[in-house]
Formats: structure tokens, sequence, C-alpha cells
């Protein structure tokens, strides 16, 4: 346990142990008057920094050893059987309830019933115990005919969206191409990029938004909705803002934007080091009938959640100028 960290880490353990059992840090709840905090993250003085390359400040204040995550073994089959029948588990080494929570598996030698079986009874458990279990694609952001070579990015049924925040309604100058840099001029310009991230994050949030795991925080490129039925991507322009786990999907995501806003629509947009400003928008393909529940929603619902996300960003009967000034003032 480290008190100071507020985080309870596992003890040592030896790669026989880790496939065998599995080991979940736990992060403990943030203070009530830390989330009361007035003051909105991107206007604070400090900001974490980070250096290229630095992973462990956004996987976890716990990484194990090889990573962030952790792989055991999983028996599939429940009952005494003659077969062998195995996969593995990917899970995230730590778990924080304001987070998403990843869980992976993976298998070779598995009957389909009995892997089905097997992930209902985990459903169940985990809702016997206050958990929503539900499923992701492991591609969260397909985006067609940047890498046409590969066939989970090439299916146009499930292309991503772009969703533009228009910034220029928040600066004076909207005409100038330094947007951000008017937006928060008080502040340090190594500092700017960052802020604006943390912006784009604070929006996500109202909208029911959560990191993707624990110990991101509000620097996560990927958000969940808590329905689990839409996912959001931050692209970033500062390759210092990007955690390496990342890096490849940031990469693709880019030039998803590059072709997204080749046309007259897109020489209006805010940018940062030529990356336009806005958010990747992805739907849960797999969350099926099966799956949903009242508090899912259904497509209806994530319609007119996206159609409501669009016209805040768009700066709609002055939204997103409203939310700017009552931050700051």
């Amino acid at each position: 346990s480290n008190p100071s960290s507020g985080l309870i880490t596992p003890g040592p353990f030896t790669r026989d142990f880790e496939l065998e059992w599995a080991e979940v840090g736990l992060e403990t709840l943030p203070d009530p008057q830390e989330l009361a905090d007035p003051v909105a993250a991107f206007l604070r003085e400090l900001v974490p920094m980070r250096e290229a390359g630095d992973d462990d400040y956004f996987s976890s204040k716990y990484v194990a050893p090889g990573g962030s995550f952790r792989t055991n073994i999983m028996d599939v089959s429940q009952t005494d059987s003659r077969r062998a029948e195995w996969g593995l588990t990917k899970y995230h080494a730590n778990f924080e309830a304001n987070c998403a929570y990843q869980l992976e598996l993976h298998w070779l030698v598995a009957t389909g019933t009995l892997l089905g079986d097997l992930i209902s009874s985990y459903h169940t458990k985990a809702h016997s115990f206050g958990f929503h279990l539900l499923p992701i694609p492991c591609d969260l952001f397909p985006m067609p005919h940047v890498e046409p070579e590969d066939p989970a990015g090439a299916d146009p049924l499930r292309g991503s969206l772009f969703v533009p925040l228009r910034l220029q309604a928040l600066v004076i100058r909207p005409d100038l191409p330094d947007i951000v840099d008017q937006m928060f001029q008080r502040f340090l310009p190594n500092e700017r990029p960052q802020r604006l991230q943390l912006l784009m994050a604070c929006l996500l949030r109202r909208f029911g938004f959560v990191p993707d795991c624990a110990g991101v925080k509000d620097m996560c490129p990927v958000w969940i909705h808590c329905t689990a039925g839409m996912m959001v991507m931050l692209p970033c322009a500062s390759q210092r803002l990007v955690p390496r786990r990342y890096g490849t999907l940031i990469d693709k995501s880019r030039r998803f934007l590059q072709q997204a806003t080749a046309g007259p629509a897109g020489t209006n947009l805010a940018r940062v080091e030529g990356v336009p400003v806005g958010f990747i928008w992805s739907w849960n393909h797999i969350l099926t009938r099966r799956w949903r529940s009242s508090w899912t929603g259904d497509e209806h619902f994530q319609d007119c959640l996206l159609a409501d996300f669009r016209r805040f960003c768009a700066n709609d009967a002055n939204r997103l100028k409203d939310y700017w000034d009552s931050i700051w003032y």
C-alpha cells in the first residue's frame, strides 16, 4: 500500500503467479473538495506536464512489469472436461471508479457456446456487484480509406465521424490563425495545447463521457460514454501529449482528419500545428439488444446525443460561448 499516492498496489509477484491470478490496484476516490473546485482544469495555474514517450503518468500510478496491462490464463470450461479449452485475459493493472475499465478475452482453443456462457456469467456477476459489463469492439475508431490494406479500417458502414469544435466563437479576432493562443494568452505557450486538451475533456465530461482506463484522468485521448454506446477520441497535435500505446491510433486519426476536412468546409476550422480541433466520434456497433437495458439507451438516444453534441460544439444558441464565459467570470 502506498498512502502518499492514494493507491493500493499489488505486492511482489512472479510471472507464474501473474498467469494464474489476477491482481488489480485500486485507486481511491478523489477528495470531494477537489471535485468541487470551481476552477476548471484547463484554467488552473499548474497543469501536469510530461515528456514524450512517458506512459506511466497516463496509464497508471502503478505499472506492472511489461506495461499497464497484464494477462493471465482463462479457464473457458467451468466444468470438468477432458478437452483442454483455455484462453488469455488481458486486463488493466488499476481500477478507478470514475473511469472505464478494460477487460479483453483472447482465445485459440475454446468452444463458442462455452465461451458465450462464460461471458454471460461474467455479466451476471458484475451486475450483482453494481458494475456494468458491456462489450466494445477492439477497433474503436474504424477509419475507411485511411489504410486500405487494413481490413478492420476499410468498412465504410462503420466509419467514424468528425465533430469540429468552433473555437472562433471564443476569441475577439476569429479571423487570425492563432485562435488557441488567443484563448490561453495568459498562460505559457508550451502549455496551450495541453490546456486545449483539458478544455475538450471538460466538454466530454458534461456529456457523460469517462476516460477509458484508470490513471489517465483528463488527458486521455480516448473517452467512452457511460452507456457504452459511443466512443470519442481527441486528436493530439503535440507528440508530448500522446502516450505510447495511443501513438499508432493518433497517427491514423491525423490521416483521417486530413481527408475529412479536405473540402471547403475545412478551411474555417481552428487548427493546432495543422491538426483540426474537434472530436472523432464512433458508435459501439456490437452493443446489441442482448446487452441493452434502460440505462444504456437505444439508437434514438445515441442519435439525439450526437445531434446535441454537434450543436454545442458549433456554438448553436451561443451555448459554447456561454460555457466559456461562465468558467472565466
